[in-house]
């Protein structure tokens, strides 16, 4: 009597811990990783008949599903045969079967890029044993009984593929429910395979679940939501540039422009003051008076940048007849040309030249790509408003090539000036517009994020 109620106690803890992890709202039917693997068992003060004091070991098997619940831990669930004789592989007077074997234990694992992550992990082990002894040149079999064992132990993981690993591992249990004294001791080893089922994140809208990949281990924190790989990428005989540059000085000519304007500041330079708030002291002051003159400074770049097209527009007008746009092939020349000067990172003649192809011939199927590059330039600079303008300017267009990449880069300009809800709606519109982008992932990246 008192064996059961200490063997129930332990399946109130395990089921216990079977409901926290539901409780994280994993699915058992859904877990992040597979695997299997052999174990090697040895057994101190075994509880066979008539050699209580003996050691025994054997080999076993067992199966496992894990579920992650942060990048850094993950709950596994086992089901294993293990086996203990008093010979290594065969019975001379003993052996005990150990099936069902269940167990149920939290995992901690570094987290790193390298291919070799330790782990440690803790929990609890139930299982039925049953026991056969030789007695002459008979064998006898006792009874199945059920008891509990609480294990600790350590491991190593290494990654040979991009989903698969190898692992090795060891513990110690003590089977705290078994009677007498001392109470039975057990030292598992195992080695085998994790395989790491494709991620799957989820979001809701209008009460249906929709199901989107997930990037590799999450996942990130919202902290590395801008840190992207540097390269370009090909689409639609356009390139996509860098989402975000660092700023680049002004030229001397464009300060000396600049000063032409005055020290007045506009309307709007003064509203996008008034979103930051500063404490009231002398360094408050001063952050504000900075914050008031970069933007200031945005707003004169952007009219010098105005008043350059504005020139250039005359002058083409003067050669070629007033309002006569470019003929294609020129349009295409200019256009490549200015996509080489954005790569370069000359950012304020790429703005004139996009701008002033938009201007000559506002039909042409790449005059929204010009608006699109035109808010890439501003972005790599940092002036995440004005590249918002051009951004939204392309998604007046019916037909673009560039609908779904304005759509993403105005969510991330809204994130970059603190406007969380506008961000939130901007990819929630890719995601329904155009659920078949390449971006359509990174947008429900974020979005599970915001």
């Amino acid at each position: 009597m008192k064996k059961k109620m200490k063997f129930r106690i332990a399946g109130a803890i395990v089921l216990g811990c079977c409901v926290a992890v539901l409780g994280q709202g994993l699915r058992l039917t859904q877990p992040d990783e597979v695997g299997g693997s052999f174990t090697a068992v040895h057994q101190d003060n075994s509880t066979a008949p008539y050699n209580e004091s003996s050691t025994s070991s054997g080999p076993g098997l067992e199966a496992f599903a894990r579920y992650r619940i942060s990048p850094s831990f993950c709950v596994s669930a086992g089901l294993g045969y293990y086996t203990a004789m008093d010979k290594t592989l065969s019975m001379d007077q003993y052996k005990m079967s150990f099936f069902p074997s269940l167990e149920l234990k939290g995992i901690f694992m570094r987290v790193g890029k390298q291919n070799t992550l330790p782990f440690a992990f803790a929990g609890l082990h139930a299982f039925g044993w049953k026991s056969s002894v030789k007695i002459g040149g008979d064998t006898y079999s006792s009874d199945t009984y059920y008891d509990a064992s609480l294990l600790i132990g350590a491991g190593i993981q290494v990654k040979t593929q991009e989903n698969l690993s190898l692992f090795l591992s060891g513990d110690y249990r003590y089977t705290f429910t078994a009677d007498g004294d001392p109470k039975p001791k057990f030292w598992v080893a195992k080695a085998g395979l994790v395989y790491a089922l494709p991620k799957v994140s989820k979001a809701y809208k209008g009460g249906e679940e929709l199901e989107y990949p997930a990037d590799e281990q999450e996942l990130a924190l919202l902290d590395d939501l801008f840190k992207e790989e540097t390269g370009t990428k090909e689409k639609k005989g356009d390139e996509l540039s860098l989402l975000f540059q660092p700023e680049t000085e002004e030229t001397e000519e464009e300060k000396s422009l600049s000063s032409l304007f005055g020290e007045e500041e506009s309307t709007s330079t003064a509203e996008a003051t008034a979103e930051a708030t500063y404490p009231d002291t002398e360094i408050g002051r001063l952050m504000a008076k900075v914050d008031q003159l970069k933007k200031t400074v945005d707003q004169k770049s952007k009219e010098i940048s105005e008043l350059k097209n504005k020139v250039e527009a005359h002058e083409r007008a003067l050669g070629t007849g007033v309002g006569a746009p470019l003929s294609d092939a020129e349009f295409k020349q200019r256009y490549e040309s200015a996509l080489n000067k954005f790569h370069m990172r000359l950012y304020r003649e790429a703005i004139s030249e996009f701008q002033a192809l938009a201007a000559s011939n506002p039909r042409h199927i790449l005059a929204s790509n010009c608006h699109y590059w035109t808010g890439e330039c501003y972005n790599a600079m940092g002036q995440y408003r004005n590249a918002l303008e051009a951004f939204q300017k392309v998604l007046t267009y019916r037909n673009s090539y560039k609908l779904d990449d304005a759509l993403l880069m105005s969510g991330l300009c809204h994130l970059k000036l603190g406007n969380t809800q506008s961000a939130r709606d901007q990819f929630q519109e890719l995601l329904d517009r155009y659920p078949e982008s390449e971006y359509a992932p990174k947008a429900m990246r974020y979005l599970g994020r915001l």
